[in-house]
């Protein structure tokens, strides 16, 4: 098993966002444009492949929904994480 080097957020609850505070041992990725260098420091060298893999799977489920439905879904560096109200 590969060790967790980044944790992705996309959407929270504004009301349980102190947990957040409480995770320290690996970086929390919030803004998608900073990722490349908030893994770059991480201590495995997993962490750039496991973004491009995630970003690239994203992207690609973009793209098919995006033409199944005929809408334009932003991409992953221009959609930000939903924060829900209580």
């Amino acid at each position: 098993m590969q060790p967790v080097p980044y944790l992705r957020l996309l959407g929270m609850r504004r009301s349980k966002s102190s947990y957040l505070r409480r995770i320290t041992e690996v970086p929390i990725i919030t803004k998608p444009a900073n990722a490349w260098a908030q893994v770059a420091s991480s201590p495995y060298s997993c962490a750039t492949d496991y973004l491009k893999i995630d970003f690239l799977a994203a992207d690609l489920y973009r793209q098919v929904l995006s033409h199944k439905t005929g809408c334009l879904i932003p991409d992953e560096y221009h959609s930000g994480v939903i924060i829900m109200e209580d």
